[in-house]
């Protein structure tokens, strides 16, 4: 009976930490997050609890792929402004 009620109390602070993050966080930054609030609480914990509840940090490999596209046309543009500044007679 204690357990459940320090799993549901401590699920409630995972919930917190996810929407402060913008759930952008995982199993051990939340554990990392809720040590530093003095829970006693382990990593294999706290990863069951998320995955009980179906929470899930968000992947930010796709975003980074993305922006790592996005560069050489960032330059390119560059360039174009470049040129577009040039008087050329």
């Amino acid at each position: 009976m204690k357990r459940q009620l320090d799993n549901e109390r401590l699920l409630g602070l995972v919930k917190y930490s996810g929407l402060e993050s913008g759930y952008v966080y995982g199993y051990r930054k939340v554990t990392s997050n809720l040590k530093g609030l003095s829970e006693a609480c382990s990593k294999h914990r706290v990863a069951k609890l998320m995955k009980l509840e179906g929470i899930k940090a968000l992947r930010t490999k796709a975003i980074a792929t993305a922006s790592l596209l996005l560069l050489p046309i960032t330059r390119l543009l560059g360039n174009l402004r470049l040129l577009n500044r040039i008087d050329i007679r």
